[in-house]
Formats: structure tokens, sequence, C-alpha cells
């Protein structure tokens, strides 16, 4: 039995990655602002960088949203503006701060030459709406401000507008296949129209604003002089609660991210709450409790179903038979954990305080949002080192046998 279950893991490991390019798309993404979907090309497509979904800075000049975008290219400087509030992203010192100096753990990235801000911290800043959409097509990153279509209706509105740019994109990016991204940077036109930016760079009034900005960071950055940022801390969440995707949101905001690991049963009830954890950049796992290789497989269908997503990455709430670990290591499978997951905050602080090199947090899925904040609280105020978990991460279970 064990023979006929380990061949059907087997067959699920290669049909995901067999079905994984089509998916991928080569990272296509398509971006959305109110019930318009963008011209899909370099200068509007969101990227991915180390687990948090970007867009150019561009999206939001944009009079749906209500704000407006000054990118100033030889100061390194964005700005973005509601009218009420002010944030700037400094990308020569790789800071991010608002006009009463507040600092925020986020930067914006330089690619296909313009600056691209992290999408769901700039939009939740200025009380946008942020929602990550599963389209037949490409993801969506949907941006949206006041009374706007739900996101039933704007996919299958946007359904023959999403397919023929996404074939008119492949086309144009079909010969240059072996070159990757340098092809598109040939085409100016679409380069052009996209960069609304740019323009007020061009008038030097705006650019007196920000000069005396700089000076508030090193306030706020002067704190991670730190005790313990030799000890590097992963954060995994172990259940899906009722708030599991505000637990998440908690800890992006304080640029940790944390990975939420998921049974066949959480999927299946909130698959909404999936999709929300894979849009905002959490990492994904799959929890199990009893059989690694039929609950793996059923969970794994499952998350392929709703969010088009797959992980290698599994965790159990306790002790696993040796099998089990055999099995992990004979599919590719990655054990975080089979640790009890813990939601008593001293107990947390405890580990921390007692970790030399390396801690990982596993949370209960139903762990207050209060409790949360106060962990991020403490990781922040002793400046732990707090990385994400990924299928490369040693895991406690590597060295077994």
């Amino acid at each position: 039995m064990r023979r006929v279950v380990s061949l059907i893991l087997a067959v699920l490991l290669a049909f995901v990655l067999l079905i994984l390019p089509i998916l991928a798309q080569d990272g296509i993404y398509f971006t959305a602002v109110n019930n318009t979907i963008l011209d899909l090309n370099d200068k509007t497509m969101p990227v991915r960088h180390k687990g948090v979904y970007y867009v150019p800075c561009s999206v939001f000049n944009s009079i749906e949203l209500k704000t407006y975008c000054l990118y100033y290219r030889n100061k390194q400087l964005v700005m973005i503006s509601d009218l009420e509030n002010i944030l700037y992203f400094d990308m020569s010192a790789g800071s991010c701060y608002d006009e009463g100096g507040e600092s925020f753990p986020y930067v914006a990235i330089y690619q296909n030459d313009t600056a691209y801000i992290p999408a769901l911290f700039t939009a939740d800043y200025f009380g946008i709406n942020y929602d990550y959409l599963i389209s037949d097509y490409a993801p969506v990153i949907r941006l949206t401000k006041g009374s706007v279509l739900d996101n039933d209706a704007f996919l299958r509105g946007a359904a023959a507008i999403m397919e023929s740019r996404l074939a008119q994109y492949n086309a144009e990016h079909a010969a240059p296949a072996a070159t990757d991204t340098p092809a598109p940077a040939e085409t100016p036109g679409p380069t052009e129209t996209a960069v609304p930016t740019e323009a007020p760079e061009e008038t030097p009034a705006p650019a007196e604003t920000p000069v005396p900005k700089p000076t508030a960071t090193p306030v706020p950055t002067a704190t991670p002089k730190p005790i313990r940022s030799n000890v590097h801390v992963y954060i995994a969440v172990l259940g899906l609660g009722d708030d599991s995707g505000s637990i998440a949101e908690v800890l992006l905001k304080r640029g940790y991210t944390p990975s939420v690991f998921l049974s066949a049963e959480d999927i299946r009830k909130q698959p909404e709450t999936v999709r929300k954890l894979q849009g905002i950049g959490c990492g994904i796992g799959i929890l199990f409790e009893s059989s690694l290789a039929e609950e793996y497989a059923d969970a794994s269908a499952l998350l392929m179903e709703s969010a088009r997503a797959y992980t290698f990455i599994v965790a159990s709430p306790g002790p696993i038979p040796p099998a089990d670990v055999r099995l992990a290591k004979n599919t590719g499978l990655r054990i975080w954990s089979t640790q009890t997951p813990e939601s008593d905050l001293n107990v947390l602080i405890e580990q921390l305080d007692l970790a030399e090199e390396r801690c990982d947090l596993i949370l209960d899925g139903n762990i207050s949002l209060s409790l949360v904040s106060r962990l991020a609280d403490h990781l922040q105020a002793d400046a732990y080192t707090v990385e994400q978990i990924t299928e490369l991460t040693e895991t406690a279970l590597d060295a077994i046998e």
C-alpha cells in the first residue's frame, strides 16, 4: 500500500512540474486599475521580488486612484501623494518614509528602466484596495478605489481583452525568446506611453518638497544596531484560522514574510483567503497530520485549483513516523517542522531570547492579532534577522536519515 501511495505522490509531483511552465507564463501578470486592464508591456507589468509584488510607480499616477506620482530619476527618488499624504521611496538610500519622517521597511527597485514600488504596501498606505486575481490567462494585480465591479464580474468583462493582449504580447516576444528580457526594450512605442511619471521631472518646483525629508530617515533606522541581528528567524503559521490572512498582513507590514501551512480542509473552506495569501506574497506550504502522501496529494490538487500555486514544503503539528521522513526525501518534499504550533506570546519570546543563531517560530493559525503585533514589536526592537522560508532553506529534519 505504501509503495502504491508513493507512486501516486511521484506522479503528482511530475504533473505539477509538467504544468508549471504553463501556469507561470514566464512571469506574465496583468495590472488593472478600477475597471480597466492596463496595456500588457514592460512598463505596466508587475514583477515578483523576494515574495512581494511590485508595480511600476507610474501605475499610481492615476485619476481613478486619486494619487499622483513623481519619479526623479536623477535623484533616484519616487514620491507618491494623494494631496493629503506623501510617501517617499529613496532608491539610493534603500529607504521608505512619509512626510512626517516615519520609516517603513520597504524599498523601491529599478527594473525595465523605471522604478517599481511594492503594490500592496503602497495601496494600503493610501487606502486603495489591492486584489490578486486568478484569470484564465495570467494573474491580475487589481487596484481599486470607489465604486467598481466586483472581481468576478470584472474578470468576466475583461476576458476578451486579456486574451487579445496576451496573444499580442506572446507574438511580440516569440522571436527573441532566447534573449529573454532584453528584446522588449527595443520596442519604443509602448515604453513612451507607459511612463506618465517622466513629465513632472521637467518641472523642478515639486523637487523642493523631498529635499528636507531624507534627514528624517536616520532616526528610525538608528534602532537596528542590534544585539540580536545574528539570530536568523523563520516564521511559519500552521493552519488557517479566521484571522490568518490578517496575521500575515500584520507581519508583512513590518517587513516580515511568513509562510502559512494549509491543510486540504483549509483550502477547501477558504479558497479566497488562500488566493489572498498567495497574492500578498506569503509563502504557502501543506499541513498534514496522519498521512503525508495522501494529505499532500489532496491539498496540492486543491491549491492548484484555487490559486494555481504549488509547493514542496510541508509541516506537521506533531511527530511523524520515520517512513514519512524517508518518503519526503525520496520525492523531494521538504518537511519544515513537526513542532506543536504555539499561541503563547511568552513562550515565543522565550524561544527567541534563548536562540543563539536560528529560531523557527511556529505559530498557531488561531493566534490573536494583538499577540502577533506584540511579537513583531519584539522582533523589531531587538532587530532580529527575519528571513522567508523557501524550498532551499535548511530544516531541522535535513540531518535525519
